[in-house]
């Protein structure tokens, strides 16, 4: 029982965690692409 109420727990948090990471990740996006710039340049 124990380790089918993990498996369950896990699936639904990581659902919604990946929705507010990847809003997160967004801004932190324009950030990164002025990095990639310079190191093209």
């Amino acid at each position: 029982d124990a380790h089918a109420g993990r498996g369950h727990a896990a699936v639904r948090p990581r659902r919604d965690l990946p929705v507010p990471r990847v809003v997160r990740r967004r801004r932190p996006d324009p950030r990164h692409h002025h990095v990639r710039v310079r190191h093209d340049v």
